[in-house]
């Protein structure tokens, strides 16, 4: 008992250690459920005897308490199972990932237009495996995802890049590619081993520069990447990162201060008033954007804001609310901020922030496209070359009617205008000296 009660805390914490799927800590969970599937053996299952639950009556009451008292539960994930007196329970886990992963990646290579012509024929073998190494990251499973990582031999992460860059593979099998990395990219133990996969950088951000549908998604791995400090790194190094974040959001701004404009004259009826009474129209995370062709978007999803009203969020939307996100974390650090000094990025989020955001604060929601800009304008106001780049883009004049509403925003919308004006005072100050 005593060993018992020495070994579990340490197991318990191993066990749950960097697979936290909190947006605030290490990134963004992608719920989406694709087709069922047989269910996946990833806990032991133990019998009463092995725990020590003996009915002979042997044992005193006292000793029998005292032998089921396990501190590490305190520590470990509840569905962990009572064995947690040894590494049985791991053990089997990485036995079952070794019979099946390397099984699941010979049927993910599917390579050439015709394999795929023929898959179609019959039922498609890589995307059944696609979504059986979903099912092996999600939610469920999340104890799978560092293992299945941390594993050289199967580079699960390069083949799933492979997919989500070939052309010739379904939009299905990309989609669930993208889930998958995302499962993966949640984990701190993760996010710097994807961060320095150059091949896996290469095609994220090819998806991203070709505009495809799987674009947000792509965004969202990267995002998860950049909560690891020493993530952030590589990040800010890889040379096309800051080039194809600032593409996209000079692509998709105007599309999105196009669709706010006629979602505002929509709203207001004959003699000027605006049908919700409050003088707003709200995009919130991004609204049903078309396309410069005018084409319909497929919808990712609905949400329901504050207000009351449905917002309808599109692929467009959701890639620029998560390419603020990783911005965010990303001018975090003073590199990150020089960096985007030098593009066009400082004044498309100003844009974003005075066009697209709801004027009134409180129908801001947190993790919002709104929110994630103005986070990533305080901290480039701590800055001086990104602060002069705010004070030159007028970012007074965006942020200006958030003063005064109360809350977080106003606060750091407050304290980003007294940068900008003590920069100003600073620098008059100087003026006259020399003169």
């Amino acid at each position: 008992s005593s060993a018992a009660m020495a070994g579990s805390p340490l197991r318990g914490m191993a066990t749950t250690a960097g697979t936290s799927n909190s947006r605030e800590n290490s990134g963004t969970e992608q719920q989406e459920d694709p087709n069922s599937s047989p269910p996946i053996p990833s806990r032991a299952a133990t019998s009463d005897d092995e725990n020590g639950n003996n009915d002979d009556g042997s044992e005193s009451i006292w000793t029998s308490l005292i032998s089921k008292l396990r501190p590490g539960a305190c520590f470990a994930d509840t569905t962990l199972p009572d064995d947690t007196n040894d590494g049985n329970a791991s053990k089997f886990v990485m036995a079952e990932l070794q019979k099946e992963v390397p099984t699941l990646i010979e049927q993910v290579q599917v390579t050439s237009s015709e394999d795929i012509q023929k898959s179609k024929k019959r039922k498609d073998p890589q995307q059944d495996a696609l979504q059986r190494l979903y099912k092996l990251t999600d939610l469920e499973h999340k104890a799978n995802r560092v293992p299945i990582m941390s594993n050289t031999d199967w580079n699960v992460a390069d083949h799933l890049a492979f997919v989500i860059s070939n052309k010739a593979t379904s939009s299905e099998s990309r989609r669930l590619a993208c889930l998958t990395l995302n499962n993966l990219s949640i984990p701190f133990e993760n996010k710097y081993k994807m961060a320095m996969d150059t091949k896996l950088m290469e095609r994220l951000l090819m998806v991203i520069r070709n505009f495809s549908s799987e674009t947000y998604l792509c965004c969202i791995c990267l995002f998860n990447m950049s909560f690891e400090e020493t993530a952030k790194v590589p990040l800010l190094e890889y040379p096309k990162l800051i080039l194809s974040l600032e593409q996209l959001l000079v692509t998709y701004t105007p599309i999105l201060l196009s669709q706010q404009e006629e979602e505002m004259s929509k709203n207001v009826d004959g003699v000027g008033r605006d049908k919700d009474g409050d003088g707003s129209s709200r995009i919130g995370s991004g609204n049903n954007i078309k396309k410069p062709q005018q084409q319909q978007l497929r919808i990712s999803r609905t949400q329901s804001q504050g207000s009351g009203l449905t917002v309808k969020t599109s692929i467009e939307g959701e890639a620029v609310r998560w390419t603020l996100g990783l911005l965010r974390n990303l001018t975090t650090m003073e590199d990150g901020c020089l960096a985007l000094s030098k593009t066009q990025i400082i004044s498309e989020i100003i844009k974003l922030v005075s066009g697209v955001a709801p004027p009134h604060c409180e129908y801001w929601q947190r993790d919002s496209m709104e929110d994630f800009a103005l986070q990533t304008l305080t901290h480039l106001a701590q800055h001086t070359p990104s602060l002069n780049v705010l004070k030159r883009d007028a970012a007074h004049d965006a942020i200006g009617h958030l003063m005064g509403q109360g809350g977080i925003h106003d606060f750091r919308a407050s304290m980003i205008t007294a940068k900008m004006n003590e920069s100003t005072h600073c620098y008059s100050k100087e003026m006259k000296r020399l003169v």
